[in-house]
């Protein structure tokens, strides 16, 4: 076992992993956020146990860490590459600055503003200077990627998929460039306003109740008069 702990410290010493780091804003701005280590089959082939068994042994000298932060894990795979995601939910942007571990690890600075509901995120410098950061994962590229349920103004993302609102950042450790996005939390991705479609949506139920109630009272009195 020794044998293998030390073999995987070299490998990921010499080659860092391809990362996906997700964050999705819901529409009453809590956050969740995500990031996924990925390596492909020639990484795993170096070991003689199962790709479940890589994983366990990679995330073993974060483990406590990453429960005293209150991560959760899963297992994760995708085309030929396989890893694990690490996630973890905040109540709202402010709770998410000040309580998420991971992006400290990852960018050199984030700055979240909020002007009049309209909310700006911009990143400096992803992969950073941080590469002493204690229970740094090395990370050779990957994406970021933000999903913004609503409509957004500006962004100089390098892909976008407007269907599901996602908006998508290529990085590698060579090349960061800065990450900027700007959107306006009072009207969805489609332009309309939240608070007028909740105002309809509430208009609609509550004309419902009344017709319900108008219903059932006619149907009460009409029995009333057949006696």
């Amino acid at each position: 076992m020794k044998k293998i702990y030390i073999v995987l410290f070299i490998i990921l010493i010499c080659c860092g992993c391809t990362a996906k780091y997700d964050l999705k804003i819901n529409k009453d701005l809590s956050v969740s956020e995500s990031i996924t280590g990925l390596e492909n089959d020639k990484f795993y082939n170096y070991f003689s146990v199962p790709k479940s068994k890589v994983i366990d042994l990679t995330v073993a000298p974060y483990r406590s860490y990453l429960e005293v932060q209150k991560y959760s894990r899963n297992e994760f795979s995708e085309n030929s590459l396989y890893g694990a995601t690490f996630s973890k939910k905040y109540n709202s942007l402010d709770d998410y600055v000040k309580y998420s571990s991971i992006y400290r690890q990852y960018f050199d600075n984030l700055d979240i503003k909020n002007d009049n509901n309209i909310i700006s995120i911009s990143v400096d410098n992803p992969l950073g200077a941080n590469a002493n950061f204690s229970n740094r994962i090395i990370v050779d590229e990957g994406t970021i990627s933000i999903v913004v349920p609503f409509k957004v103004l500006e962004n100089n993302a390098d892909k976008v998929d407007k269907r599901n609102n996602v908006y998508y950042w290529n990085f590698n450790s060579s090349k960061a460039n800065k990450i900027f996005i700007k959107f306006d939390s009072k009207k969805n991705a489609d332009g309309g306003n939240l608070n007028f479609k909740v105002a309809i949506v509430s208009i609609v139920i509550l004309s419902l109740g009344i017709f319900v109630v108008y219903r059932i009272y006619r149907k009460k009195n009409n029995q009333r008069n057949d006696f």
